[in-house]
């Protein structure tokens, strides 16, 4: 890693403004879904004690708040875990929030915090915000956590084995469609799944999709995406059959369509099918590399869990194998948990789209800011 590191940085006595990345997920009740984000900023927190930082202020967030206070997202959640791992925790008010003519002071006011930057946030280092360009201090560094996650993204960037397969799924779709032209240009397969699906279905094949996921503007996209994966070679794999439902609830009645079936109005894919499922996973059990960002589909219903957990586990069984395979994402994680499949892949990342934006050759901005060595 060409990037400073803390590890590489005097800390004894330093005020350290440490921007990490503790967006974790949230279940129906608002409650913590998954600690992974939080667990894995807590050794560059310790680092940081162990080497006697006079002080540590943590910058994070929770969604998008939209410049208002909203309770749902305040970081209070995140409290108990880090009382919890760190045995002492100390969190300051929050602050009400600054408009766009305030940016500036709002830097300055960051920067009074610390005389060292940390970015540990790697799950929004694509983004160009105040907070991850390093708030105009002169020490600027990446956290453990970022440089492990930069460190196992390199493997896959810079001499990745053959075959090379991503996978792509969730419910962002229109962010991860645009990460997916980027990839083209470093892997063998993509195979589409989750709410991607149905925007490449509708948009390739103008299948009637019912009530499914679809974004019309990023489906424009999807046929030039189509023709640049074929003319470089990439075999783009979409779901051959879906499980469909009336309503995304564990009372509903789901059943599989094939492709020559309309979904009705009313309906909607809520998984993959399970000869879609077998299919993926005869592409992914011969991989030696994979990049994974995002569900089958609603996972966190046993019903229409089978698409995301058959994925899962095609992937441990090609990392007992010997592949390399990288797990991004909030949702995706939370599904791997679920699985009791966490510790089958070899490395789960913070990052969703930033890992995705990263594999495909992305310079991300809250990495390129920091110092270089």
């Amino acid at each position: 890693m060409t990037k400073l590191s803390v590890d590489q940085v005097p800390l004894r006595g330093k005020r350290v403004l440490l921007r990490a990345h503790l967006a974790v997920h949230l279940n129906a009740d608002g409650n913590v879904a998954n600690e992974h984000r939080v667990l894995s900023s807590i050794s560059t927190i310790e680092y940081l004690l162990e080497n006697r930082a006079r002080s540590v202020v943590l910058v994070s967030h929770i969604d998008r708040p939209h410049r208002r206070r909203v309770e749902r997202l305040s970081l209070k959640k995140v409290h108990p875990i880090l009382e919890r791992c760190l045995g002492r925790f100390h969190p300051e008010e929050g602050r009400k929030g600054v408009n766009e003519a305030q940016i500036a002071d709002f830097e300055r006011s960051l920067r009074s915090h610390g005389d060292i930057y940390v970015n540990d946030a790697f799950g929004t280092s694509h983004r160009d915000n105040v907070s991850l360009m390093g708030c105009g201090m002169e020490l600027r560094c990446a956290g453990l956590l970022m440089k492990r996650e930069l460190e196992y993204c390199a493997k896959a960037v810079e001499s990745p084995e053959r075959s090379y397969v991503v996978i792509a799924g969730g419910a962002k779709a229109s962010e991860k469609i645009l990460h997916i032209s980027n990839v083209i240009d470093c892997v063998d397969d993509i195979v589409i799944i989750g709410g991607m699906a149905t925007i490449f279905l509708k948009a390739l094949c103008d299948m009637s999709i019912g009530d499914s996921l679809f974004d019309a503007e990023r489906a424009k996209l999807v046929d030039g995406l189509v023709k640049k994966a074929e003319s470089k070679g990439v075999r783009i794999h979409l779901p051959i059959d879906l499980l469909i439902a009336e309503e995304k609830s564990a009372k509903s009645a789901p059943r599989v369509v094939s492709l020559d079936e309309a979904i009705p109005d009313g309906w909607m894919a809520l998984d993959i099918g399970p000869k879609s499922t077998e299919k993926f996973a005869e592409v992914i059990r011969k991989a030696k590399t994979i990049g994974w960002n995002g569900p089958a589909g609603c996972f966190e219903i046993d019903q229409f869990d089978k698409g995301t957990r058959g994925i899962a586990e095609a992937v441990v069984e090609a990392t007992r194998n010997g592949a390399l395979s990288i797990v991004g994402g909030g949702d995706t994680s939370t599904a791997l948990k679920k699985f009791s499949l966490e510790d089958g892949v070899s490395h789960v990342s913070t990052g969703g789209g930033t890992t995705l934006s990263l594999l495909g050759g992305y310079v991300l901005p809250g990495v390129e800011a920091l110092c270089s060595v």
